[in-house]
């Protein structure tokens, strides 16, 4: 894997770890409806 391929694969997982916190965030003040 070259090095662009190493950032994009981190980027792309602290993107799914951003939204994820995000969610979870958001579950504790109780702002997620279903």
């Amino acid at each position: 894997m070259t090095a662009k391929q190493i950032l994009e694969v981190i980027q792309k997982e602290g993107l799914k770890e951003t939204s994820y916190r995000r969610q979870k965030a958001q579950i504790k003040a109780g702002s997620v409806r279903f």
